[in-house]
Parts: structure tokens; C-alpha cells; sequence
């Protein structure tokens, strides 16, 4: 399972709110995708812990994977509200010095809140705080 241990607030009047301490499954939305792209996880593993979420959108393991793939190549992984219905999450990996995926960021909106623009200066951001807490972590 993942744990959230952190969360902020954006100033909207209508947010998505999830609390410190939630445990989703370990490939669940997009946080789940850079998991499944960085971990290393041998596709039967994959194909295991995918069963174990419960999409509120479904999507087949192939396209999943796809997801995955897509994710690795750019840098950044996406859920278009397969995981919790009506949101869009966004979210970057974070690596350790040595370069091993540690954790993720994540930004979750309602859907077609944004532009297309306005995410990606999401992820830009994201990517920010991303590389700050690989440079201020050395112990991660």
C-alpha cells in the first residue's frame, strides 16, 4: 500500500480532499502508475496488485501498462478519473540521490477544471518540489 503523508489545499472553492494517513493500493491512480514504471515489479506482480484496486472507471490491465509506459517516457504519470470518479490527478516521481524512485507528488482536481496548460504548469510545479526534496533528503 501507499501511505499520503502530506497534503495542501489550493485556495478553489470546491476542493478534492484526501487525509494524512490514507493507504491506497500500491498501483493506484497516478501515483500508482510511476510505482508500476519504477519499481521494477515483475509483470506477474503487476498484474496481481492491480487487481487489488477498486476503479471507479475501469480500464483493462493492458491499458494500464500503457499508462505506465507513457508515464515513464515523459516523466509524469496521469489518472483521468479511473480511481476516484470525476477528478484528474497528476503526479512526478521522486528519486533518492542515487536515483531511485522513492516516492511520488501529486496534484488531484476535479475533472476538465483545468486547462490543458494549466496542468502542465501543474506538473511543472510538482517537478519543482520533486527535485527540491531530492536535494534537502540525502538520507531518503
Amino acid at each position: 500500500q501507499m501511505l499520503l503523508v502530506m497534503v495542501a489545499s489550493g485556495t478553489g472553492s470546491v476542493r478534492v480532499h484526501m487525509s494524512v494517513g490514507q493507504r491506497p493500493p500500491l498501483l493506484a491512480g497516478a501515483a500508482g502508475r510511476l510505482i508500476a514504471a519504477y519499481l521494477g515489479l515483475k509483470p506477474a506482480e503487476l498484474r496481481r496488485l492491480f487487481r487489488q484496486v477498486s476503479w471507479d472507471r475501469s480500464l483493462s490491465f493492458e491499458k494500464y501498462m500503457s499508462q505506465v509506459a507513457k508515464a515513464r517516457a515523459r516523466g509524469w504519470a496521469e489518472d483521468d478519473g479511473h480511481i476516484i470518479a470525476g477528478t484528474y490527478t497528476v503526479s512526478v516521481p521522486v528519486f533518492n540521490r542515487e536515483g531511485q524512485f522513492v516516492m511520488a507528488c501529486s496534484a488531484t482536481m476535479l475533472r476538465n477544471q483545468y486547462s490543458n496548460q494549466h496542468v502542465k504548469r501543474v506538473v511543472a510545479g510538482l517537478s519543482g518540489v520533486s527535485q527540491r526534496i531530492t536535494q534537502l533528503s540525502p538520507a531518503l
